[in-house]
C-alpha cells in the first residue's frame, strides 16, 4: 500500500533522534536490541517514503532478513545513509519516543498499513515473543 501525505505527516511527528529497533540475521530470527539514529524521512526518486538513517560506514551488506536490506545508494541517500522503506523500518521497531505535544492524526494510517507492519513484526523477529 502507497503511503500517503496525511500518512507520512502522522509518522513524522514522533521522530526522534534514536530509535530502538530489533535487529535480525538473515533469516529475520531475532538478535538484539539496537539504537538507530534517524536522518531524515522523505520520499526517494521514486516516490516511495524511506527512513534514512545514519550509516557512518556505507555498510551495504546488512541483511534484516525476509527480503529487507537497506541500501547506501540508488534511493537518495546522502554519503553516510542508509534507508529503507518506511513500513519494512516501521516493522524493526520496538520503542519509540516522542513528544505529546506534537502527536499528528493516528488515524490517518489505514488499518491495512498497520495490519502489515505488525504482521511483518511477528512473523520475523517477533517470533520470539509473546504479543498480547
Amino acid at each position: 500500500m502507497p503511503i500517503t501525505q496525511n500518512m507520512m505527516e502522522v509518522m513524522i511527528w514522533c521522530i526522534p533522534i534514536l530509535w530502538d529497533s530489533a535487529i535480525t540475521n538473515v533469516h529475520g530470527v531475532f538478535l538484539g536490541y539496537h539504537a538507530v539514529s534517524i536522518q531524515r524521512v522523505a520520499e526517494d526518486p521514486g516516490g516511495k517514503v524511506r527512513v534514512y538513517f545514519f550509516n557512518p560506514n556505507n555498510e551495504g551488506r546488512q541483511n534484516w532478513g525476509r527480503g529487507v536490506e537497506p541500501s547506501v545508494v540508488g534511493h537518495g541517500e546522502i554519503p553516510g545513509e542508509s534507508s529503507l522503506s518506511f513500513d519494512h523500518f516501521a516493522a524493526h521497531l520496538y520503542a519509540f519516543h516522542y513528544h505529546q505535544m506534537e502527536v499528528g492524526e493516528p488515524k490517518n494510517v489505514p488499518d491495512e498499513t498497520i495490519a502489515e507492519v505488525t504482521t511483518h513484526a511477528k512473523e520475523g523477529w517477533g517470533q520470539a515473543f509473546t504479543w498480547l
